[in-house]
């Protein structure tokens, strides 16, 4: 087969999978209310986008280009465990990497039929953006044309390529044997938060912010805003800003449609299409490895199993369960003690500023994966047929990642008590048992770690950074 048949072959079979899933429908449905807080009221305690203090001027083109800011920078995280997690996270690698076929050329399709789901839900939002641009930007009628014209090219420019780079970003990840598992979603939320910094950092000055470089400018969230405002902008705001009753004329069609925005756009557009092709080019063969994100084999059932399994079924929680589940979890020993080593510590360091976010980013790593060890694949329904539910199976691991917290914070609960440092205390609950729960819950809702481990790092970082 020729690389173009290759290449269409693999887009239509991976856009095809995205149109069966139901996955691609639930966050179609999720993008009308994902608009109405994109684009608060006036009446609203937050506001996404403020400059020099002030809420710019609501007009359709300015909800377009809210719209597809927060698209770029906020929700990018949530565009890369959808495709993650959606329904092409398996593929047919058995039959695809032995074939005599170009990678490069399927890699391309892929990344192509990645984009096009993402681009998908950028149609939604945009359809959203058509109603709300009549509640909330005053369009009329008369100007529906050049209102929703306005509205639509600022949200696909800014938002566009930050997706398509997005599905490149995931392609390459994909491709590299180490960034297959957690790796690559560690490795994807320092490309996010670089991302996001890159252009911050670049025009940071003591007086009002320079005006960048649109090609240093992945997301598209700085250029045009310096170019929308005829005042120097001193101070900026993006995404969950304070309500303030002050506007400001802001003209988004300045920066959107200039010639040196728009070229940088296609130039990011580009340059995930040349990511894409270096990651068929990087790509080798996948092999099935102990510790990745793939369902674990139950593995051989003996005599003692199926004799003792009449007695476990009558019990909700399997007494055998809850102690695999804790072995897994401190699997392998240097991590285990690591983690024996930070809690420890506790006894006699800051929590809140080292033990704490210590040992929360330790955890999220290894509850995280046993969470979905037993949620991926057919594993569910065969645990189903037998005398062991898979719900036992998920509250004895919720009882072991819940006891392995608690255990990890026992000698700094203890220091807190003897100090009198109450104030810890919602600290150490919230670590032990927030990541137990949502690993548990990101595992059930998309049968894998990739969301409760990007959104717990997201969580951690921020946890972080405001100690």
């Amino acid at each position: 087969m020729s690389a173009i048949g290759v290449l269409s072959s693999a887009l239509r079979m991976d856009f095809l999978r995205y149109r069966r899933s139901a996955a691609l429908l639930y966050v179609a449905l999720a993008t009308p209310i994902a608009a109405h807080f994109m684009v608060p009221v006036t009446e609203s305690a937050y506001s996404v986008l403020l400059v020099n203090g002030a809420a710019p001027v609501l007009t359709p083109a300015v909800l377009g280009f809210e719209l597809g800011m927060i698209t770029a920078t906020v929700l990018t995280p949530m565009a890369y465990i959808f495709l993650r997690a959606g329904p092409t996270r398996r593929r047919p690698w058995q039959v695809t990497d032995t074939l005599a076929h170009s990678r490069v050329a399927m890699t391309l399709g892929q990344w192509a039929a990645d984009s096009a789901a993402l681009w998908l839900l950028l149609v939604g939002l945009t359809l959203a953006g058509a109603i709300l641009m009549f509640l909330r930007a005053g369009a009329q009628v008369l100007s529906l044309v050049p209102d929703f014209a306005s509205m639509a090219a600022c949200l696909w420019l800014t938002a566009g390529p930050a997706m398509a780079l997005t599905a490149a970003v995931r392609t390459l990840l994909a491709a590299l044997p180490f960034t297959r598992g957690w790796g690559g979603d560690v490795a994807f939320f320092f490309y996010w938060m670089f991302s996001l910094a890159l252009p911050v950092v670049l025009v940071a000055t003591s007086g009002a912010i320079a005006t960048p470089s649109p090609l240093l400018d992945p997301f598209g969230m700085i250029y045009p805003v310096v170019k929308a405002v005829d005042v120097p902008v001193i101070d900026l705001t993006i995404g969950g800003g304070p309500p303030t009753a002050e506007v400001i004329a802001f003209d988004a069609l300045a920066g959107t449609l200039s010639v040196a925005f728009i070229a940088s756009r296609v130039a990011w557009l580009g340059l995930a299409a040349s990511v894409a092709l270096v990651a068929g080019l990087l790509a080798a063969p996948q092999r099935v490895r102990a510790g990745t994100d793939a369902p674990a084999s139950p593995g051989p059932i003996s005599t003692q199993q199926i004799a003792y399994a009449p007695a476990c079924a009558a019990t909700l929680i399997p007494v055998h369960l809850l102690s695999s589940h804790w072995r897994l979890l401190l699997r392998p020993t240097w991590y285990a003690a690591a983690l024996i080593a930070v809690a420890l510590g506790g006894w006699v360091l800051p929590y809140r500023e080292v033990v704490g976010p210590t040992l929360l980013l330790l955890t999220i790593f290894p509850i995280s994966a046993a969470a979905a060890r037993w949620e991926g694949g057919d594993l569910p329904p065969f645990l189903d047929t037998t005398l062991v539910a898979a719900q036992g199976g998920r509250i004895s691991f919720l009882l072991a990642a819940l006891l392995l917290g608690g255990v990890l914070q026992l000698p700094a609960l203890l220091s807190a008590v003897a100090t009198g440092s109450a104030r810890l205390l919602p600290h150490m609950a919230g670590i032990a048992i927030g990541v137990a729960v949502f690993s548990l819950l990101g595992a059930v809702l998309t049968r894998g770690a990739v969301a409760a481990r990007l959104l717990l790092l997201i969580a951690w970082y921020a946890y972080f950074a405001s100690a």
